[in-house]
């Protein structure tokens, strides 16, 4: 699923990028606690960013959790409840074909200021909430 969002995972671990590209996970707390319990430490240090989280695991690490019995499960469990999610839905805003990309940067011209830079990340969560 290598789309320069996404890093190569191993099969079993597809679903996590299923996961990280759609909003859903936001607001299932199992699926915010499947991130985190990933690798708590890079969960942080990524900004509760899948994506970020993602690319950051690296080949060994990404290999044993595609041999983690438990992991395996809980996404199963969680991109199946996805897939329900996307079939009851008529809103496009949902469809696959409609792709979301977490990162988004769009640039804006300035008078005499030069650009500015804004990056849109929705899954950036405030530190308050532990998540």
């Amino acid at each position: 699923m290598e789309d320069g969002f996404l890093p190569e995972l191993p099969p079993p671990l597809k679903g996590l990028g299923e996961l990280a590209s759609n909003l859903w996970w936001t607001w299932h707390p199992e699926a915010i606690d499947l991130w985190r319990a990933i690798d708590p430490k890079l969960w942080r240090e990524s900004r509760h960013s899948p994506l970020a989280l993602l690319k950051r695991l690296g080949s060994k690490r990404l290999s044993v959790l595609a041999k983690d019995r438990a992991v395996l499960i809980r996404l199963h469990q969680l991109t199946s409840e996805l897939d329900r999610y996307l079939s009851a839905t008529d809103s496009c805003s949902h469809s696959r074909a409609l792709p979301l990309r977490l990162s988004v940067t769009t640039f804006f011209g300035g008078v005499g200021g030069g650009d500015w830079r804004i990056v849109w990340t929705d899954a950036i969560r405030a530190d308050e909430t532990g998540r």
